[in-house]
């Protein structure tokens, strides 16, 4: 790989990464209302897409008063 290569490569992949990083800080502000962090979302999402899933309703104590999950 040449250097003019290599140097358009890293810009590239640094605004990727800033874009990225933006994106992320955006997902976590606008979730910050429903009380999870982007980790929570994705921990739901993979449980979500499982098959044969089955409704838990969570006890009024817990974090989320009142939301559904789907677990395995």
């Amino acid at each position: 790989m040449t250097e003019t290569n290599e140097k358009e490569l890293y810009q590239i992949i640094w605004l990727i990464r800033r874009l990225f990083r933006a994106l992320a800080q955006q997902s976590s502000e606008n979730l910050e209302d429903y009380g999870i962090s982007v980790a929570d979302r994705a921990v739901m999402e993979f449980l979500y897409s499982q098959k044969n899933c089955r409704f838990l309703q969570l006890p009024s104590s817990t974090r989320y008063p009142g939301s559904m999950y789907r677990l395995p």
